[in-house]
């Protein structure tokens, strides 16, 4: 459609060139003859005219250009319509398989979780980074070592890992100089694995009556955002089997220091 435009504008444009040198080589041809005044004044009109008409044809063209370029924009308008339909009929339906599938209850946010990690006084965490012990849980970790709350923390053995984690307790130790009683390394246990560990897993042992809360993260996309994650809560059967598998590691790095 566009093309066409542009080869009907074209072909116009050239007839009435055409149409102009002609009657510019005949009032030329007549004037040679002898100043023609009158014939000077029709020279001077028909260029005139012929300049209002490249103008509007051009105008024209310009209309027919933006015509076209308005008319793919809807058509683009239509398709994304068409999938932002399809995204929100998605989006729908695993929101409803999710409230179906996993209570809302299980669902925990970051500040509802640092909230338990405060009052846990034991707090064990699984993790593959330590992402969060070095941002936004930072403060949660400081307060409850000062408080002489004691974490374990299970990590793999690969030496990023190790140096990572050491810089943890230079870190705390900096932070909690002040306070001589505290002994980050009987405070803050490290058990190490050869277990690939995906993702973070924490365990809380709430005060008083209440049984073991065991959580998993959930991430969705790469960082330590907290906008991009949510916390699942596990069920108390899967809390105490994660627990002792922690038991067992705490129980092997015992005797492997003794012997």
């Amino acid at each position: 459609m566009e093309n066409k435009g542009k080869n009907e504008i074209g072909a116009l444009l050239v007839s009435l060139f055409a149409v102009i040198i002609t009657l510019a080589a005949v009032l030329i041809g007549r004037s040679a003859e002898g100043l023609n005044f009158n014939l000077l004044i029709n020279f001077i009109l028909i260029l005139a005219v012929e300049g209002i008409l490249v103008t509007v044809i051009s105008l024209l063209f310009i209309k027919n250009w933006f015509q076209n370029r308005i008319d793919q924009l809807n058509e683009n308008v239509k398709v994304l319509q068409e999938v932002t339909k399809d995204l929100n009929s998605d989006i729908s339906l695993l929101s409803k398989a999710k409230s179906e599938l996993i209570p809302s209850t299980m669902f925990v946010n970051n500040e509802a979780l640092e909230s338990r990690e405060r009052d846990a006084n034991h707090i064990r965490v699984i993790t593959p980074n330590l992402d969060n012990d070095f941002g936004e849980f930072y403060d949660t970790v400081k307060l409850n070592i000062k408080k002489k709350k004691f974490y374990v923390y299970v990590i793999n053995e690969n030496g990023d890992m190790q140096s990572r984690m050491e810089s943890l307790k230079i870190k705390l130790q900096a932070d909690l100089k002040d306070d001589k009683e505290i002994d980050i390394d009987t405070q803050l246990l490290v058990l190490k694995t050869k277990e690939p560990i995906i993702t973070e897993y924490v365990l809380y042992d709430p005060p008083g009556p209440v049984d073991l809360e065991g959580f998993i993260e959930l991430r969705i996309g790469i960082g330590p955002t907290s906008g991009n994650k949510f916390n699942l809560k596990l069920s108390t059967t899967q809390a105490h089997l994660l627990n002792d598998w922690v038991n067992r590691l705490c129980k092997q790095s015992k005797q492997s220091n003794v012997s």
